[in-house]
C-alpha cells in the first residue's frame, strides 16, 4: 500500500499498522492490507486479485488453474508470470480491451546448472537446490510460453498477438474460443503480450 508523508511545523504522531493479521505463519502466506495481493512462500506463488488486473508469477505448473476474479490462468511452465489487466481502466469483467502479458525463464546461451546439496556455514543444516556450472554468454534464451486463459467477460472476441514492440505480429491473428460469455485462448508458445479485444 502507499506510504503517506505529510511535512508540517507539527509533526503528528508516526503509525504503522498492526503487520501480524497479514501474515499466517502456519498457512506460509502473507496477504496486503487490501487483500489483492497475497504471496505463498510455501509454494512459492503471488498473486494479484483486484479488479482490473489479476496475476499470478511463480511455480504456476505445480499450482494447477488458477482462479483470480473473472480469470483463469493454467501454465505448464515451471516458472512463469502472467498478467491480465484492463486497458481501458474498466473492471476485467466488462473491459472492451484487455492486455495479457507473459514472462517465462530467460537464461544466457549455454547456461548450465546441475543438482547440488550444500550445507549451512554451521555445517548443521543440508539444503537441496541446483549448482550453477556456467553463466553462459549472449545472447539470451526465453523460454517457450506454455499458458492457457480464460476470462468470463462478454465483451471480448477477439485476440491479437503482439510483438516486443507492441505492435501487431505477422500472422498474429489469434483464435479463441468464446462460449457463453467466457473468452479462452491457449496462447501462442512466444506470447508475450496478447491483446483481447
Amino acid at each position: 500500500g502507499p506510504v503517506e508523508v505529510k511535512y508540517s511545523e507539527k509533526p503528528g504522531p508516526s503509525q504503522v499498522a498492526d503487520m501480524s493479521k497479514y501474515i499466517d505463519e502456519e498457512k506460509k502466506t502473507i496477504t496486503s492490507i487490501t487483500g489483492e495481493l497475497v504471496l505463498d512462500y510455501g509454494s512459492g506463488l503471488c498473486t494479484l486479485n483486484a479488479p482490473k488486473a489479476c496475476s499470478a508469477t511463480g511455480f504456476l505448473s505445480k499450482a494447477g488453474t488458477i482462479r483470480l476474479g473473472p480469470s483463469a490462468i493454467r501454465s505448464g511452465n515451471e516458472y512463469a508470470t502472467v498478467l491480465i489487466v484492463s486497458l481501458d481502466a474498466r473492471p476485467l469483467d466488462t473491459s472492451a480491451k484487455v492486455l495479457v502479458q507473459v514472462t517465462t525463464k530467460d537464461r544466457p546461451y549455454g547456461w548450465k546448472e546441475s543438482p547440488a546439496i550444500f550445507k549451512s556455514s554451521d555445517k548443521k543444516t543440508t539444503f537441496t537446490g541446483k549448482r550453477i556450472d556456467d553463466t553462459g554468454a549472449m545472447p539470451w534464451n526465453v523460454e517457450n510460453s506454455d499458458v492457457t486463459i480464460a476470462l468470463r467477460n462478454a465483451n471480448l472476441k477477439t485476440a491479437t498477438l503482439l510483438d516486443s514492440n507492441f505492435y501487431p505480429a505477422e500472422n498474429g491473428t489469434l483464435k479463441p474460443t468464446v462460449t457463453k460469455g467466457i473468452i479462452q485462448l491457449k496462447l501462442p508458445a512466444n506470447a508475450m503480450y496478447v491483446v483481447l479485444k
